[in-house]
C-alpha cells in the first residue's frame, strides 16, 4: 500500500491549522486565521511585510493585488512571523535571501496544505489540476502549478522510499528463511553468510 511520506513543514502546518480548527479550504480566510494567530492585519498601498514588536504580530498585506496574491503574500509574511527571527535590517544579505527562499516555501504549503491537497481529487490533466487547485485554495495559477510540481516530487520522493523499504523487508525475510546471519557487499552481488555453514547464497 503506498503511503505519502510529509515532510516535518508539512506536518508542522497541518498542527497548526489543526489547533486553529481549520479543516478545509474554504476555511483558509486570512482575516479569520490572523485573528486566531493574535495577528492585526492592516490592508494598505505599500508592499506587504510583517512586523514582530515584542512578541506583539502585525502584518500589512498590499491592498492593490487581487484576493489570490493577497493570500499568497499573507502565506509569505506568516512564516517570517512564525518560524523566523530577527530584523530583516540588521540581518547581512545571505540571511536575509535565505530567510526569503524559506518563506516562499513556506506559502506554498501554508495557502495549499499537504493534508487538504491529499484529499483533492485531482484530474490526471495538468491543465484541470492547475485550474481546480487555482479555484478551491484561491491561489494564482502560476503559484498552483508550482505548488502541483513539488506536490509530485514529494509524491515521487515517499514512492521511492516505500519501495525501498519493502525491498529491504523481502530482502530480510529472504535472509531469515534461509539462515543468513550477516550479508557481505561485492562488486556484483550480495554474499549471505551463516557462521555455521560459511556462503550459502548470493543476492544480485
Amino acid at each position: 500500500m503506498f503511503t505519502y511520506q510529509t515532510t516535518p513543514l508539512e506536518d508542522w502546518i497541518e498542527s497548526l491549522y489543526k489547533q486553529l480548527r481549520i479543516h478545509h479550504p474554504y476555511e483558509l480566510d486570512m482575516e479569520l486565521i490572523a485573528e486566531r494567530l493574535d495577528i492585526w492585519l492592516y490592508f494598505e498601498e505599500m508592499s506587504s511585510r510583517a512586523l514582530d514588536r515584542n512578541g506583539m504580530y502585525s502584518m500589512i498585506i498590499d491592498r492593490r493585488l487581487t484576493p489570490a496574491e493577497q493570500w499568497q503574500d499573507f502565506g509569505h509574511e506568516t512564516c517570517h512571523l512564525l518560524r523566523q527571527a530577527g530584523n530583516q535590517f540588521l540581518l547581512n544579505h545571505s540571511m536575509v535571501e535565505l530567510q526569503e527562499t524559506r518563506a516562499d516555501s513556506f506559502a506554498y504549503h501554508f495557502c495549499i496544505p499537504t493534508f487538504m491537497l491529499l484529499y483533492t481529487s485531482l484530474p490526471t490533466s495538468r491543465n484541470e489540476a492547475i485550474t481546480l487547485v487555482t479555484e478551491t485554495f484561491n491561489v494564482t495559477p502560476e503559484f498552483a502549478q508550482e505548488r502541483l510540481i513539488r506536490f509530485e516530487k514529494q509524491l515521487l520522493t515517499s514512492q521511492l522510499t516505500n519501495q525501498l523499504a519493502a525491498t529491504i523487508e523481502a530482502q530480510k525475510k529472504i535472509k531469515r528463511s534461509i539462515g543468513c546471519e550477516y550479508t557481505i557487499q561485492t562488486a556484483n552481488s550480495t554474499m549471505l553468510f551463516c557462521r555455521e555453514r560459511g556462503v550459502i547464497g548470493y543476492l544480485k
